[in-house]
């Protein structure tokens, strides 16, 4: 039997897009499509237990899902604080003074040997 859930923000109403579900703590494989709305195919006994995770509403666990129709699961929107990073420029090392010294020297020596010849 197939369970047909749709997604929505406790406060607003509004569908909640791109969510992932674990049934039974194991990924499942659809996420909530734009309107919310997820089809979860094969379960063979209700309730059964789904988790739901989204990056701007947190992980929602141990949600019972019962037999019919339609499902609808209110999340509550959580802030989720990323540390802080620093990007620093990959710079180029400075040029090594030897190698330009020896290079200017090679093109002296090879020039005044084309002006022996």
């Amino acid at each position: 039997m197939d369970s047909r859930i749709k997604l929505e923000d406790l406060q607003t109403g509004e569908p909640i897009a791109n969510a992932h579900v674990y049934v039974n703590g194991d990924l499942y494989p659809t996420t909530s499509d734009q309107n919310g709305f997820m089809l979860i195919k094969g379960i063979t006994s209700f309730p059964y237990k789904v988790d739901f995770s989204h990056v701007s509403y947190g992980n929602k666990q141990g949600t019972s899902i019962n037999a019919g129709p339609l499902q609808v699961v209110k999340l509550i929107r959580q802030s989720v604080e990323l540390p802080e990073i620093e990007i620093k420029p990959d710079l180029p090392k400075p040029a090594n003074k030897t190698n330009g010294i020896l290079i200017f020297i090679v093109i002296l020596i090879v020039g005044k040997l084309l002006k022996l010849y």
